[in-house]
């Protein structure tokens, strides 16, 4: 099975993990700048997708108006790229992937340290490949899906 994972917004990144028999590979993509790069990607790495998993996210508190519509729409299309592309997918909570890959979920951590918890975690689970903090929580989200 071949997973897409998506983690949203700017700082976010695509993930297309294949764990099958003879097969195994992970590629991971910070997100695309433009929202024509989007589509393009998304409709590249659709194309050898099973299904995608996309983090189910909301404005954050604090977030301001103009920045949590952006981000909204930045989602919105990613939900749609997907359809277009003829992805299925479904949405998971932060905590409930983060815990199914062994991670433990934000707390009383900084978003630092747990970002770095998040990426050291992936380049457990895949040592040959090179992340960073755009694409880490991209490829835990397409292990999600493998499980």
């Amino acid at each position: 099975m071949t997973i897409l994972g998506i983690d949203p917004g700017g700082s976010g990144g695509l993930a297309l993990v294949c764990n099958a028999a003879g097969e195994s590979f992970a590629r991971v993509y910070a997100m695309p700048p433009t929202t024509r790069d989007i589509w393009l990607l998304v409709r590249e790495l659709g194309r050898d997708a099973d299904k995608a998993i996309i983090e189910k996210v909301g404005v954050m508190p604090g977030q301001g108006i103009a920045s949590g519509f952006k981000f909204g729409c930045g989602y919105g299309g990613l939900l749609m790229a997907l359809t277009a592309a003829d992805v299925p997918y479904s949405t998971v909570a932060p905590a409930k992937w983060q815990r199914a890959v062994g991670v433990v979920p934000r707390g009383t951590k900084t978003k630092t340290q747990h970002k770095n918890a998040l990426k050291a975690r992936a380049q457990e689970l895949a040592p040959t490949v090179k992340f960073t903090l755009k694409t880490a929580d991209a490829y835990l989200l397409a292990c999600y899906g493998l499980l």
